[in-house]
């Protein structure tokens, strides 16, 4: 590699470096600009077939006269509709009912899609108050059941429906690539597709992916097509710090800063894996089991997630053999990590959606037990790529930035450095801007 080169890939690594500290910045100054006083709450729940309802009495005084309307409600949680960890924000909720019980007292009812397993609650007063929220009539009704909400958030959720709607199950995202060291100009599209369904044994699904890529042999995963099963705990209960919990939503104006989740498990039932690039395809059963590790971060539940996880992949190769030798039976270990961390950015959620910015990162290593593909793409276009086999333990990495723009369409940009299977192409450092439509309300990483 020549000294031009390397001194642009040091100047991009350093641009990364300096945006991540001015992000992270840019958080803890927004934060300190919003007010620390949080009401005292108390919590219940009442669930119908499609929804939830949560009332909150919120208790304020004379100081700090707040009522519904100007409160930061966010619930996360598990729905029996979805096997996510669904996060629903100020956006997602919508409506929120007010019945003033005193000078000194609201409740607030709030209806939010599906039926939880467990959640968490967290409340705040918004630094933007009326100004964020639709907000219904405030009615004076001390000791009578208040009316419905007329525009409550309740969506019917059936099986095949929701399936198709529920958060994660679909994404649609358009990305374009900068050209480095000479290379041309990246296009790509790339279609997630994950609905799942409910069973005895988990949530059983498919998961289909495909990227369309303007330059052929840089497409690392252009066709992955798998038959899905994920277990999620439906126990509500976790470990947290300083103390043990049983249901985290004992105290929505205090959630503990550290929690431990129960393990999540994912189970890739048979996979096919197609790299057009050099024609190869690999039929993969693997499994991944993950402990989430998760913070909150001046109030905001689930501000920093790490799941660190290990997996295993065995297979065998069914489409193509670029180069004699390549061993049928494919086994390998995936241990890794993901990370995410959502920051609030309070002064744009008047113009933009109210949902916070996320950075996430993945991490995956995949240890062969014996050779695989090794596949190297020269820069020169029209140059045949390079097979190899080999063993050693090939890397991927990485990291995202999405800035939501409404309910269902975010932007962002990427940046990627590795191989992924079947045929482990490596590739140079690779930064990638996208415009991502998705189904509505976030949802962990």
């Amino acid at each position: 590699m020549n000294q031009d080169a390397a001194g642009r890939k040091c100047r991009s690594c350093a641009a990364w470096i300096w945006l991540l500290t001015l992000l992270l910045s840019a958080a803890v100054a927004q934060q300190t600009l919003s007010p620390e006083y949080l009401p005292s709450t108390t919590l219940t729940k009442k669930k119908t077939k499609d929804h939830t309802v949560f009332t909150l009495v919120i208790s304020h005084d004379l100081s700090h006269p707040d009522h519904c309307s100007q409160m930061e409600i966010v619930v996360v949680g598990l729905t029996r509709q979805s096997p996510n960890v669904v996060i629903y924000g100020p956006s997602d909720i919508g409506t929120i009912l007010t019945v003033t019980q005193s000078d000194t007292a609201d409740t607030c009812e709030i209806t939010v899609p599906g039926t939880f397993m467990w959640q968490q609650v967290s409340v705040r007063r918004s630094p933007t108050a009326t100004d964020s929220y639709l907000v219904t009539t405030k009615v004076s009704l001390p000791g009578a059941v208040p009316p419905p909400p007329s525009h409550s958030v309740i969506v019917p959720l059936r099986p095949f429906v929701t399936a198709f709607t529920q958060p994660g199950a679909f994404q649609s995202t358009f990305k374009y690539s900068p050209g480095l060291n000479g290379a041309a100009d990246q296009f790509s599209t790339d279609v997630d597709f994950s609905p799942s369904w409910p069973t005895k044994i988990g949530w059983i699904g498919i998961a289909e992916r495909y990227k369309y890529d303007s330059r052929p042999n840089q497409n690392p995963d252009a066709l992955i097509s798998s038959l899905t099963l994920q277990q999620r705990s439906h126990k509500c209960s976790w470990y947290s710090f300083p103390a043990s919990l049983t249901c985290p939503d004992a105290n929505p104006a205090k959630p503990p800063s550290v929690t431990i989740r129960p393990a999540q498990l994912d189970v890739r039932l048979l996979s096919f894996e197609y790299a057009p690039g050099t024609g190869y395809g690999n039929v993969i059963s693997s499994g991944r089991i993950g402990l989430p590790f998760v913070f909150t971060i001046h109030h905001q539940p689930s501000a920093f997630t790490l799941t660190p996880g290990f997996g295993m992949d065995a297979g065998t190769n069914v489409v193509g053999s670029p180069i004699p030798g390549i061993p049928g039976f494919v086994l390998r270990g995936t241990p890794g990590a993901d990370a995410s961390l959502r920051v609030g950015y309070e002064r744009l959620t008047k113009y933009l959606d109210k949902k916070p910015i996320t950075i996430s990162a993945r991490y995956r290593a995949y240890i062969p037990t014996r050779d695989e593909l090794l596949t190297t793409f020269s820069s020169t276009s029209g140059k045949p790529p390079i097979f190899s086999l080999s063993s050693k333990t090939r890397h991927f990495a990485q990291a995202d930035v999405s800035i939501p723009l409404t309910k269902y369409v975010t932007a962002g940009f990427s940046y990627l450095f590795g191989s992924l299977p079947p045929s482990f192409r490596q590739f140079d450092h690779n930064i990638q801007i996208s415009i991502k439509a998705q189904s509505q309300a976030d949802y962990e990483h």
